[in-house]
């Protein structure tokens, strides 16, 4: 069932946001997009709650959470806008099924 939701969240990644955005796998059940170009914080923040919930199928259905770093407003290199992006992240998952902007 692991490798469905994965599989699920990868496509729904792929459908929520746009051709130039571009989507990974980071690691076991994490993913990274790179979104450039965001029309407005509200069109960023819809896209995001679209995926905090993830059905698979009707017997399955996961939360996720969520970690955003903005460039150049928080960090202006990849390395540390990752690591900010992460940090972020653990504050969302103490809340669970929630995100979470990055905060100096």
């Amino acid at each position: 069932a692991g490798d469905d939701i994965i599989l699920s969240i990868a496509q729904h990644l792929q459908t929520t946001f746009r051709n130039q955005d571009i989507i990974g796998r980071f690691g076991g059940d994490e993913f990274i997009i790179f979104v450039n170009d965001i029309p407005s914080i509200s069109w960023l923040c819809e896209k995001i709650q679209s995926l905090l919930i993830c059905s698979v199928t009707t017997e399955i259905a996961c939360s996720n959470s969520i970690g955003i770093a903005m460039y150049p407003q928080d960090a202006n290199n990849l390395e540390t806008l990752i690591q900010y992006a992460d940090k972020a992240l653990y504050q969302a998952k103490k809340q669970k099924g929630t995100y979470s902007f990055y905060q100096k």
